[in-house]
């Protein structure tokens, strides 16, 4: 938090000295006309007077000063380019009061500290000269461009003020006891030694505690003595007038003054009535004049007080008496040149009627020149000037009157509109551009009040603008109204910008049905586009999630496909089952999507049915959707029902899976074979498993399937009570399994083989079963095929002898071929028997409710 010691202000520029509460230093803020910040300082001064002008601020505390020469030149505070030329152009200087400043003097000196007792107690800046006054009545002059001390002037009692006047040639010096006096700046008497101040003779002034002289006259100046304020010219003083106020500017023949005490009353609504304005003697006795006597006397009188506010004035009595020739005259002796051009412009007028109006509106007496202009019956010129003026309100009722007509009308409705839009009225501003159907504007109004609603409602009334439309679409599509901005879009005949849209919004789906319905073939680049993205990123569910919003099933069935490949690796079976699921769910939406017969050709079905081929072809995964989700199935479904001890369910499933080595790996899938065979007696199907597994285990890549990841050590047997595998166990695997009536998850933990040692471990174990089993099978052909009557295994998926297919029960893994007896699943269209599915309220496989299945009788 910083406290404010001292201000100080001079045109555009504003010196703010501050005090930081925890720091020991002081920061002077150089502001600009609107309270910018523009440079900042830090000194090490204690400010006791501050004073600034145009190009410089002095800083000085009781025996220091700091000088900053902040800007050289004429610089625009209010220009960045001009801001950074005043930071780096910038100097200070920091010295003390007894120092000597030379032109190579270092900029900063300040090495003496509580070496005087003669304090600094007033300071001036004019425009050329640097005045530091002290409390014995010295007054140290320097000039301020370079730094150099130059004179030491003493009058002999303490300042109260120093002032200087806008040409620095005379000084002011009011003491403590209000004594005023006045002193020449002559160069030729500078010196370096002190000397007695040569103060002007026969001037003197008591009683007074404040004088200003006039900021554009080196002679004029104020004084306020006591309850009365004097104006002088030279050292002539007019009459006195009657004020307390404290006067602030003294410019053009007149004093702007401030009641201070009514503003602090109430700060934060100040009066207009607390700024009063008082007029010199010459400028009141100039309006007399020539409001009583002729132009002429009025030159004379204005010729022997030369001031260019007189010169105006007679200009403007002249041109009201419509005496140009003395009215140019006047203005030349001002040095205005707009106001000659605007005297020869005036004389080109045509009526007196005219040029009497365009003097009232030159004055800017405004009333005064539509009358004026009402008299000649010229309304239209009236109309014309409040247009020109920007009064747009006083338009409406000219027009409202009988003058100009709807155009103008509609031009002033639009203007007024601006008007509330820029002070953020925007009910108002909806008023007026609705009355000038400006849509263009209304749109902005809407979408500043984000009103939506409305602005949509826009698009019917805007349906012939196009670049309004598309403009509207940017609207909509900014905020994210993708339906909008689609509309506005399509209503401009964009259908590519109407696609875009819907792609920077991810509605893949809209995007798709636009390109589809408007013929644009190039929407699958965006997708593929934006998929390899995702897919690059490691966004694969992304990915996923774009494809099936947009309808592209087949590309999300081969992203998912690859997840299931990726979870199988890691020995996440269940994970995998579900992906494999959710791959062929896709694949039957897509596939339902390209044979739907509506609104197509027998050409476009063709066509469709040839993509579909195409697309499901490239992927062997896809070619036969539901494979991979059976083939996980099997293998939880398998050592489910050889941990709820179905054993015979249990081989009858684990035999399953020799038909999806492609998905499981074929180490996996033997090794529960064995174990289930093992525990149903069958050694001579167990037998067969294990000759397969030395077989892996001689050539681990004998029988692996390139399409699939490689894997490491997967879980293959559990406890046997009559073998001996705790020598050979050395690790614990998982096994989630799938509950067979609520369809929960359980996990189970068993002993493993770990089959990366180097030990023969699968040939050591059957050694050991088949010395005290004989490999004999004892699985019965009981499968009766429908065809040719031959007899098969229960697992058998076709007859050995027809090639009869059979299907299979996704419960038991038992062959189907009554066409009675089953039940079908409506979303996978697998079967089972009834007596098994019973207990199920889902499909075993898919996990689609019942319900929406159906049997077949």
């Amino acid at each position: 938090m910083c406290i404010r010691d001292s201000i100080s202000a001079c045109g555009d520029v504003c010196a703010l000295v501050l005090r930081s509460e925890d720091m020991l230093q002081h920061q002077v803020q150089l502001t600009n006309a609107i309270g910018a910040p523009v440079s900042v300082s830090y000194i090490d001064v204690d400010p006791v007077v501050v004073s600034i002008n145009e190009t410089s601020v002095v800083v000085c505390g009781r025996e220091s000063v700091f000088f900053w020469q902040f800007q050289v030149g004429a610089i625009d505070v209010l220009d960045p380019v001009s801001i950074q030329h005043l930071r780096k152009e910038s100097q200070k200087y920091t010295f003390h009061v007894d120092d000597i400043m030379l032109p190579d003097s270092p900029t900063t000196s300040l090495t003496k500290k509580n070496t005087t007792q003669d304090h600094i107690c007033a300071t001036e800046l004019s425009s050329k000269y640097l005045f530091i006054g002290r409390e014995s009545g010295i007054v140290q002059m320097y000039t301020i461009s370079p730094l150099v001390s130059v004179a030491k002037y003493q009058f002999g009692s303490r300042p109260q003020h120093i002032k200087c006047n806008c040409d620095s040639t005379m000084l002011a010096y009011v003491d403590v006891n209000g004594v005023f006096s006045m002193m020449a700046i002559d160069e030729a008497t500078f010196s370096p030694i002190s000397r007695p101040a040569q103060l002007l003779p026969g001037f003197e002034r008591k009683d007074v505690w404040h004088m200003m002289w006039a900021s554009d006259n080196s002679e004029m100046f104020l004084t306020m003595e006591k309850l009365r304020m004097y104006i002088f010219r030279g050292t002539d003083p007019e009459e006195p007038v009657q004020s307390s106020s404290i006067p602030m500017q003294f410019e053009n023949l007149e004093v702007r003054t401030v009641m201070l005490d009514d503003i602090m009353s109430e700060p934060d609504r100040p009066a207009k009535e607390a700024v009063v304005d008082f007029e010199t003697k010459s400028l009141r006795d100039t309006r007399e004049l020539l409001r009583t006597v002729s132009a002429k006397e009025g030159i004379l009188y204005v010729e022997d007080h030369p001031h260019p506010k007189l010169w105006s004035l007679v200009a403007e009595s002249a041109l009201e008496n419509l005496d140009f020739a003395i009215a140019e005259k006047a203005v030349v002796q001002c040095k205005d040149y707009a106001a000659i051009q605007f005297v020869k412009r005036i004389q080109t007028l045509d009526e007196p009627g005219k040029q009497k109006a365009e003097i009232h509106a030159y004055y800017h007496r405004f009333d005064e020149a539509e009358k004026t202009y009402k008299d000649m019956d010229r309304k239209d010129l009236a109309l014309e000037l409040r247009a020109r003026l920007g009064d747009w309100f006083r338009v409406v009722q000219l027009v409202q009157e009988g003058g100009g007509d709807e155009s103008l009308m509609l031009k002033a409705w639009e203007n007024i509109g601006d008007y509330y839009a820029d002070r953020q009225k925007w009910s108002k501003a909806v008023q007026y551009y609705t009355q000038c159907k400006h849509y263009e504007k209304l749109s902005n109004v809407y979408y500043a009040q984000e009103d939506f609603k409305a602005l949509e409602k826009l698009i019917d009334q805007a349906s012939h603008d196009k670049n309004l439309l598309v403009e509207m679409g940017k609207k909509f599509l900014s905020v994210g109204l993708a339906e909008s901005a689609v509309n506005a879009y399509l209503r401009a005949d964009e259908v590519r910008k109407a696609v875009d849209c819907c792609v920077e919004l991810n509605q893949w789906g809209k995007a798709v049905a636009l390109a589809e319905k408007h013929h644009l073939a190039d929407i699958s680049q965006y997708l593929s586009k934006y998929a390899n993205h995702l897919v690059d990123k490691g966004q694969l569910p992304q990915a996923i999630e774009l494809y099936r919003k947009a309808g592209q099933h087949g590309d999300a069935a081969k992203l998912i496909s690859q997840l299931a490949q990726k979870v199988a690796a890691r020995n996440e079976h269940l994970k995998a089952k579900k992906y494999h699921v959710l791959a062929a769910l896709e694949i039957e939406s897509f596939r339902r999507k390209q044979s739907t017969l509506e609104d197509k050709s027998a050409k476009q079905m063709v066509d469709d049915l040839l993509l579909a081929d195409q697309v499901t072809g490239t992927d062997r995964s896809l070619d036969s959707a539901w494979r991979g989700a059976e083939a996980f199935h099997f293998l939880l479904i398998s050592q489910q029902h050889l941990l709820q001890g179905n054993l015979d369910l249990a081989l009858l499933t684990a035999m399953r899976l020799m038909e999806y080595d492609e998905y499981v790996d074929p180490l996996e899938a033997y090794s529960v074979i064995a174990l289930a065979a093992f525990y149903n007696k069958n050694f001579g199907i167990c037998s067969k498993a294990f000759t397969r597994l030395e077989a892996l285990e001689n050539n681990p890549s004998a029988d692996s399937n390139d399409a699939l990841p490689s894997r490491t050590s997967a879980p293959t047997a559990l406890a046997l009570s009559d073998i001996d595998l705790t020598k050979a166990t050395s690790a614990a695997a998982s096994m989630e399994l799938l509950s067979g009536t609520d369809g929960s998850v359980t996990t189970v933990l068993y002993p493993t083989i770990n089959l990366n040692e180097t030990a023969q471990k699968f040939g050591s174990l059957a050694v050991k079963i088949f010395t005290k089993h004989p490999p004999s099978d004892t699985s019965l052909d009981r499968i009766k095929c429908p065809k040719c009557a031959m007899f098969n295994k229960e697992w058998a998926s076709s007859c050995l002898k027809c090639q009869q297919p059979f299907q299979k029960c996704i419960v038991t893994g038992r062959a189907i071929v009554e066409a009675t007896g089953f039940w079908q699943c409506q979303t996978c269209h697998h079967r089972c028997f009834e007596e098994d599915v019973r207990k199920y309220k889902h499909c075993p496989l898919c996990h689609a409710p019942r319900h929406k299945a159906f049997g077949a009788q």
